[in-house]
């Protein structure tokens, strides 16, 4: 395995992820960054770096030139694009790409228990599936665990709690603890691997990392002495919330896909919070976050932004 990466293409960079990693990349000298960007798209990126646009159907012979000479690939790109996603990984295997970093950040998929909680978790676990079977053909790669998008997570209210209103659905009782990364963590993270030793080191397994473990009583607390006021309570069940949303779901209702997870993070479901695996924070050099000051910070609207 060689032991250095410099040429790095991010496909999916412009997400609720991308502009972190895009950042923590471009900002290592080691590193040449790029990004894969769908014909017809309106997003935009830093102007140094160089995009490459590709049709909606990520056809396997139009992504090989753009591949070539590239180290690694960091796919951003949503799990259940199934499809699109295994054109990129077989282009990369005939490219000659070293690492294949795919879109697992979030919850761990690994524990069946996890799956049968957040049925959709299966999408990860199947593209994992299918990078090993790759791993003869050369290609190697990392799966990145970090729970929940912490900041992003209370800007978006995906954690159940409202700056505009002022209100948190606590679930159950709030005092189950989640772990849960900031975005600028996870960003660093992604290039910290890119690098010796950690190349070799992460190379065909899971990595996990969390910013801190946290409860939703904790969060409210600290939201509150940001904000200089009592919120307004919420409660719910997350038993009742999961089997609802999990109806709602198989029906198409895309919110009910998101209220389930919210509820699983919030849930004792063992696995999920990956509470028997080992950390990478230290390994990799992580800064060591508060949360108290991170909360702040999403108050003041100086957090989830690249």
């Amino acid at each position: 395995m060689s032991a250095e990466i410099k040429y790095v293409l991010i496909a999916g960079a412009s997400g609720n992820l991308g502009p972190f990693v895009l950042d923590a990349l471009s900002q290592d000298s080691q590193f040449t960054v790029s990004v894969l960007s769908r014909k017809g798209s309106k997003s935009t990126f830093p102007s140094h770096i160089t995009v490459h646009q590709v049709s909606e159907s990520y056809d396997e012979e139009e992504l090989l030139p753009i591949l070539k000479g590239q180290d690694a690939v960091v796919s951003l790109i949503r799990p259940g694009q199934q499809k699109v996603i295994k054109s990129l990984v077989n282009a990369s295997v005939k490219a000659g790409v070293k690492r294949f970093i795919p879109g697992e950040f979030g919850s761990n998929s690994v524990p069946e228990g996890v799956r049968a909680a957040v049925p959709w978790l299966q999408n990860k676990l199947d593209m994992v599936n299918y990078l090993k079977s790759k791993e003869s053909e050369g290609l190697t790669w990392t799966s990145v665990i970090c729970g929940a998008f912490f900041d992003w997570g209370l800007t978006s209210t995906f954690l159940a709690f409202s700056l505009p209103t002022r209100t948190a659905t606590i679930y159950d009782t709030g005092t189950c603890p989640s772990r849960m990364t900031t975005l600028s963590t996870i960003g660093l993270a992604v290039a910290r691997l890119l690098r010796v030793p950690h190349y070799a080191a992460s190379s065909n397994r899971y990595i996990y990392i969390s910013s801190f473990t946290v409860t939703q009583n904790e969060i409210l607390a600290a939201l509150e002495k940001a904000t200089g006021g009592t919120w307004t309570r919420e409660y719910r069940g997350t038993q009742e919330t999961r089997r609802s949303a999990l109806q709602r779901a198989e029906g198409g209702d895309p919110q009910a896909v998101e209220e389930n997870l919210t509820a699983c993070h919030y849930s004792e479901i063992e696995g999920m919070d990956y509470e028997d695996e080992e950390l990478w924070n230290k390994r990799l050099g992580l800064p060591v976050e508060d949360m108290d000051e991170v909360v702040a910070q999403v108050v003041r609207g100086e957090s989830a932004k690249a």
